[in-house]
Parts: structure tokens; sequence; C-alpha cells
């Protein structure tokens, strides 16, 4: 079966030079566009499946996360006894994990990208799948803080899934300013902000509600929540499919733009191009 992503190799990428090229011809007064976000435009954005799904995305992928973040040192507290300071430095201590996953993550997706375009969406499935097994040992082991090893291994299984968890996040924003346009990139952005926001204030009384209801026990509470994950990596198999010819549209808008610049041409606010 034909790849889709092996048709658009690395090498034509024209996103970085275009790009120059518009600001240069910016800095001189020589370009003359003009942008406004309007429901036509928000059409167009939509029009891209690669942008609807990474909204779902946003929403499904953010609300484990949205549970665990808030609940966790309500977790140390009651279903451990922890006051509010050695819970709160405890989670601090578990979680630092997610800065290096931040930086290491990100990355790999650059790397990978320069290889294929479909190199961050590879990173993203894979941390997502990586991180539950680590996740789902950690908060589905029974411990005590008085139990020193169990709490060390407790401990250990987090800080892995947690740095695996945020694998994710550098490479999905980059892949969104891949896909739209320059003046679009502020827009999509905000979206999934928005997707992002319902998506914790589902998340907070969702993840309560079921420590209600599973005998107070707030492990067994993340442990639901961290299902949203599967569809969530199901999610981006399916962006996949789309996000090859997406990009392709807008670097040959970009590599048209830089184009009619240098022939002395101005740009159509309507088309872009």
């Amino acid at each position: 079966m034909d790849d889709p992503f092996f048709s658009l190799p690395a090498t034509c990428d024209l996103r970085p030079t275009a790009q120059e090229a518009l600001a240069e011809a910016h800095a001189k007064g020589e370009l003359t566009y003009s942008y406004r976000i309007s429901p036509e435009q928000l059409l167009s954005l939509a029009r891209k499946r690669s942008n609807l799904l990474f909204l779902a995305f946003a929403f499904v992928f953010t609300i484990p996360p949205a549970g665990l973040g808030p609940f966790f040192i309500t977790f140390m507290i009651r279903n451990h006894r922890l006051n509010e300071f050695s819970a709160t430095l405890f989670m601090c201590l578990i979680f630092g994990t997610q800065l290096f996953g931040q930086i290491y993550f990100g990355r790999m997706g650059d790397r990978l990208y320069q290889a294929r375009p479909d190199g961050r969406l590879q990173v993203m499935i894979w941390t997502i799948l990586a991180c539950l097994p680590f996740l789902l040992a950690g908060f589905g082991l029974p411990f005590s803080v008085q139990d020193l090893p169990r709490l060390v291994l407790f401990s250990l299984l987090v800080m892995v899934g947690a740095a695996l968890m945020v694998g994710p996040n550098p490479n999905w924003m980059a892949s969104i300013c891949d896909l739209n346009l320059p003046e679009h990139r502020g827009t999509i952005i905000s979206l999934n902000g928005l997707a992002q926001t319902l998506a914790r204030i589902v998340a907070a009384p969702l993840c309560t509600g079921l420590a209600l209801h599973l005998q107070g026990s707030y492990a067994n509470a993340f442990l639901v929540l961290f299902s949203f994950f599967l569809p969530a990596a199901g999610l981006l198999v399916l962006v996949r499919r789309h996000l090859a010819p997406d990009v392709a549209e807008t670097q040959h808008i970009l590599s048209e733009r830089a184009r009619a610049q240098s022939n002395g041409l101005t740009i159509s606010p309507k088309t872009g191009i």
C-alpha cells in the first residue's frame, strides 16, 4: 500500500525559505497583505480534517492530566495521610520528570520529522501508549508512606510515566504550526486551548465523582481517567491519514506567496496567494 507520507519528502519543506522571503519583503515595505479572522477563514481551517482531529485530540488527551494534576495532592492527603506541605513536595519531586520529557521528546520529534513528515506523530503516539503501563502499574500498586520499598517503586513508576505522558505536548504544537498558515496559527492554537479548557472543566467533577463512587480511592479514579489516552492515540492515527496532504497544501501556498513577492505581485487577502 502506498504511504502518502513518502510522497512528501522532508527535502521539499519550503516553509523556512518562504517565510524568510516574506519577512524580508515585509521589512522593506514591499509586501501588501492584510488578514483578519472571519467566518470564511474559520471554515477554511475546518476544511482541513487534521485541524478537526487535533481539536478532538486536545479535549480527550487533556482529561487524564486535568484530573491527575489537581487531585494528586488530595490523593496523598486523603488516601495516604500526608500533610499538605509533604504532599506538595512529593508531587513536585515525582512530576519534575515532565520537564525532561518535554525537552527530550520535543527534540526527538524534530529529529524524526527531518526523516519523514509524520515523525512527530510517531513520537506522540508512542509516548502516549508507553506511559500507560507505568501509570497503571504505579497507581494500581498498593503502598503506604511507611512502606519505603513500595513507596520508592510507586515513585519510580509514576516518574517514568509522567515523563512519557508529556511527550506529545511540544510535538503537538509544532504539528499544528506546520499544518496551518502563519496568520492562522494563533487562531488554531487558541481553539486547541479552548478544547483543553473544556476538558479541564469536565475532568474535575469527573475525577471527584469517580473517587466518590470507588470507595473514596483517587488512585482508582486516576486509573479510569487514564483510559482516555487510548482514544487520544487513536485520533492521532487518524491524523496521520490526512496530515501529509494538508501540510502539502500549506507549503504550496507559502511557496506561491514567496514566488509572488519575488515577482513584485501582491497577495490576495481572501485566498492568501
